[in-house]
């Protein structure tokens, strides 16, 4: 199973190269999951689950890891949404968006979330490229 990088190493990359993330659009009962999150960028805001691939991850690998890691739950296969690029002070990202089926698990936080809910529509204080990528996708 592909590592995570230490902290050191992602500071050093994150200032000199981009990233490919993945973000999922989780749907159950025609809501989607958000996590409101703890930890910078963005703390304080609502986002897609979603993450980095590791090197030598498979994009289904990746999926499946950030729903289990970030939420605790398991989803149905993934299509893929869009395709968006955000270039900030903080990082550059490519960022590849797929949705997918909520299957079954409780919902758990994880170390970057206050806490994860479904929603109907997308609350105001979303981190603004999920905002964009939820109204690609059709998402209310």
């Amino acid at each position: 199973m592909p590592k995570k990088i230490p902290q050191n190493v992602y500071d050093v990359l994150r200032k000199n190269a981009p990233f490919c993330d993945i973000d999922i659009i989780i749907k159950k009962d025609n809501k989607f999951l958000l996590g409101k999150r703890i930890i910078k960028p963005y703390k304080g805001y609502w986002s897609l689950p979603g993450g980095r691939v590791r090197r030598g991850e498979k994009i289904a690998t990746t999926l499946t890891r950030i729903a289990n890691d970030e939420c605790s739950i398991k989803i149905g296969k993934a299509k893929f949404v869009t395709l968006y690029e955000e270039i900030t002070k903080y990082r550059h990202s490519i960022g590849l968006a797929f949705t997918a089926r909520y299957v079954k698990g409780d919902l758990k936080n994880d170390a970057q979330h206050s806490k994860l809910q479904w929603f109907r529509y997308v609350p105001k204080k979303t981190i603004l490229h999920h905002k964009k990528v939820l109204k690609f996708a059709n998402t209310k």
